[in-house]
């Protein structure tokens, strides 16, 4: 009996570590691939499909919102240009060119996380974490996958209405 209760206690403290250090970890690899301008080890911590849908429903809402009306038309022919830019910029091959690019201009700083500092996250559930900007505003977030996590999304602060 008391093994037993050795072995449920030690499995209680192992995913109570991973549930604590494992957005860490994860953040961690992306910076060591940011910093090693390894697109295909940085791409592997992106879930491209659910990030991609998701920047599609910011911008879109963003777009409603800035510019009004509850236009159809409108907002088809702004998801018809949109979307297919969304597709690209966010995918594999984007990444790829992305860190192209960087190592290419002399003057293009390479984005990163910026020193060794433990950014800020904030835990929506088991299975979702933010990444909080320097501001405390939300920034990039992440879905649990498997043991592990994946950027699937990035929130926007909301921008002032326009004055018209």
């Amino acid at each position: 009996m008391k093994k037993i209760v050795a072995v449920i206690s030690l499995l209680l403290v192992l995913v109570g570590a991973w549930w604590f250090a494992s957005p860490w970890w994860s953040l961690k690899g992306m910076k060591e691939a940011g910093d090693a301008r390894d697109a295909a080890a940085f791409s592997e911590h992106i879930d491209f499909p659910a990030l991609r849908a998701d920047v599609k429903a910011e911008t879109l809402a963003e777009l409603k919102r800035q510019y009004g009306g509850d236009g159809q038309i409108e907002m088809a022919a702004a998801e018809a240009m949109i979307g297919p830019a969304i597709d690209a910029a966010l995918s594999e091959d984007g990444v790829k060119r992305m860190f192209d690019m960087a190592a290419t201009a002399d003057n293009m700083p390479f984005p990163t996380f910026q020193g060794d500092e433990l950014p800020e996250i904030e835990r929506r559930g088991f299975g979702e974490f933010v990444v909080n900007q320097e501001n405390g505003e939300p920034g990039l977030v992440f879905h649990r996958v498997g043991l592990g996590w994946k950027l699937a999304g990035i929130e926007v602060p909301e921008a002032p209405a326009p004055t018209q």
